[in-house]
């Protein structure tokens, strides 16, 4: 897909679906410069158009429109006014609402955090202002996302909207229930029946919106250089707090149940200053998982969280670890406290307090122990997320061979390209080999290159990692023994390949996957620096020539002319490297009359 910005064409094919704004604003072949500008985008936005650049448009070219420029927010704080939120509506009741969850919090910490509020009543302002958190959630659907999750960056998709807004209402009704309704077998088993509702509407949507396996927590990005390890247990924790957020909605009472709403309308926040670049994925999960821990803060001067603690570890285990049905734990909880058990035991009429309360909270503090020495749960980061580093071997001194598995198979054709990324910066990569969803890649790790020397440290064995793709026009189909190019077969006989350093890589693809009696004849010309980098060509000698600068041995333009030559009009070249390598092979080839195409 081509689009025009500041009289520059860009092909932003294989950006489309990582879009934060989703696909549908874009129109092939139209000039988006006013949209663009309009949408407020950031510095680093327009930093990424180079990467999708095709050609300056003339002068003379009708496209042409002499006032376009391109524009950017300044600040930070500019990147959060859309054209969407034409009145602001959006943004007035974020701020009330911030506010009043801030307000309500000094009211925990001012009382004592000891189940109570003191500095108000729960009255009909109290209750007005939860209307207003409503109406927050509803009027984030006035904003353009994309359907799908962009799979680097903790960024607001349709899925996630949808969840924020089913489980922060969740809480909005069941206070309004109480308030007019008061504390009964009836409003208890409403707020029952809410709870089921609300697991129902987030998994229709899940079942609607998300792809590729990609859940809401399960497969939530994080910040590349976060271990498997530490990802486990920050999944384990966010798991651990919506169990409580669901049991506080049974049980508790209407501040606590109305602030639990705070960390999901928070949450949406939070991934609209990393959609705008204002915070990085490390920051996100750093204050987000502070907004969970101000839950459970809120009354820990209460034996109750004690106990609600120790329960969700219980429930969070047969949820993780047992695999048990949410709407089964919940039905069984509701049923066994359907004539306030729980409340009965908790509030000692039963049993004493003072007997129990020292045993308890050492029980909580040997459980939480126990969970950081020994796991409590299966480890299921691979299995859970899009892709995982399998292994990662150095092969040479600067040469790694690095092996992820896909959960889900790829559309890959040999000779194709897969981004990956690194935060949120990323590289196109071939796959030297891709069978039964696992890929290996060939990396060289430069001295003076940021991106490789990160990527070949931190794609550990059991590392997450996130892709998009696969992408390309130029490929080979074993199937039909067809080599594509720009979308076309290629009728051509004689197929010479020029390649440089690691961008053998998408030849070596499409050679070691070519039909044993195919209709072409492939030659591949290969240039390294050192022989010890040339690891791949063993696979394809009877292909290739190899040319080692190292030695004295190097392509030059007249041998490339040569080359060429001998092979005569019916001949297509495909060529692989750096800049000036392949600016020399085009220029070589053009004086030919031979088709050519760069990799």
């Amino acid at each position: 897909m081509n689009i025009i910005l500041d009289n520059t064409l860009y092909d932003i094919t294989a950006f489309v679906d990582e879009h934060p704004g989703g696909s549908n604003v874009f129109k092939t072949d139209t000039d988006l410069t006013k949209k663009f500008n309009d949408a407020g985008h950031s510095s680093y936005a327009v930093s990424l158009l180079s990467n999708y650049k095709v050609k300056e448009i003339p002068p003379t070219d009708p496209r042409y429109v002499p006032s376009n420029k391109i524009e950017y927010n300044q600040t930070k704080i500019s990147k959060l006014f859309t054209h969407e939120d034409r009145f602001n509506i959006h943004k007035i009741m974020g701020l009330v609402s911030l506010m009043n969850y801030l307000y309500l919090f000094v009211d925990f910490a001012y009382t004592g955090f000891n189940e109570h509020i003191s500095l108000r009543t729960v009255g009909l302002m109290f209750i007005a202002l939860t209307w207003c958190h409503l109406i927050l959630s509803l009027s984030s659907l006035q904003f353009l996302i994309p359907r799908v999750r962009t799979g680097i960056l903790p960024m607001i998709w349709q899925e996630a909207r949808l969840h924020s807004i089913v489980f922060a209402s969740r809480s909005f009704i069941i206070v309004n229930i109480i308030y007019f309704m008061g504390t009964n077998s009836f409003t208890n088993f409403l707020r029952f029946l809410i709870i089921l509702i609300t697991m129902k509407l987030a998994d229709i949507s899940t079942n609607h919106y998300s792809f590729n396996n990609e859940r809401t927590t399960a497969t939530l990005p994080y910040w590349t250089s976060c271990t498997p390890e530490l990802q486990s247990r920050i999944k384990y924790f966010y798991t651990h707090a919506q169990v409580m957020a669901t049991g506080t909605c049974l049980f508790d009472k209407i501040p606590f149940i109305l602030y639990l709403a705070f960390p999901i309308q928070f949450a949406m926040f939070l991934m609209t200053l990393v959609r705008k670049n204002i915070i990085s994925s490390f920051q996100y999960h750093l204050l987000y998982g502070l907004s969970l821990l101000s839950g459970y803060i809120t009354y820990c001067m209460s034996y109750k969280v004690y106990l609600a603690i120790l329960l969700g570890f219980v429930f969070t285990y047969l949820r993780i670890t047992r695999s048990f049905g949410k709407y089964y734990i919940w039905t069984i909880t509701y049923l066994a406290n359907k004539d306030n058990v729980f409340e009965r035991i908790i509030e000692g009429r039963e049993f004493s307090v003072d007997e129990i309360l020292n045993n308890f909270k050492l029980i909580m503090w040997v459980s939480i122990i126990f969970y950081f020495s020994n796991r409590m749960f299966d480890k299921r980061v691979l299995s859970e997320t899009n892709a995982g580093v399998i292994s990662n071997k150095k092969i040479s001194e600067n040469i790694h061979i690095i092996s992820i598995k896909f959960v889900n198979r790829l559309d890959f054709k040999p000779g194709q390209y897969i981004n990956l990324f690194v935060d949120n910066d990323k590289r196109p990569y071939t796959p030297i080999h891709y069978d039964n969803n696992i890929a290996k890649f060939c990396i060289k790790s430069y001295q003076s290159g940021t991106f490789s020397n990160r990527m070949t440290e931190l794609y550990t064995e059991n590392k997450v990692i996130y892709y998009k793709g696969s992408f390309g026009t130029k490929y080979y189909i074993p199937e039909s023994d067809t080599l594509i190019c720009n979308n076309q077969p290629v009728v051509l006989k004689n197929v010479i390949m020029f390649s440089c350093g690691t961008g053998i890589t998408p030849f070596y693809s499409i050679l070691t996957n070519v039909q044993p009696n195919t209709k072409y004849n492939f030659k591949l010309f290969a240039s390294f620096r050192h022989r010890e980098e040339a690891v791949l060509v063993n696979d394809f000698e009877k292909h290739t020539k190899l040319y080692i600068s190292s030695e004295g041995n190097r392509m030059t333009a007249a041998e490339c002319s040569d080359i060429v030559s001998n092979y005569g009009s019916s001949t297509i070249v495909l060529v692989c490297g750096t800049r000036e390598y392949n600016g020399m092979i085009i220029n070589e080839c053009a004086g030919k009359n031979v088709l050519s195409y760069v990799f």
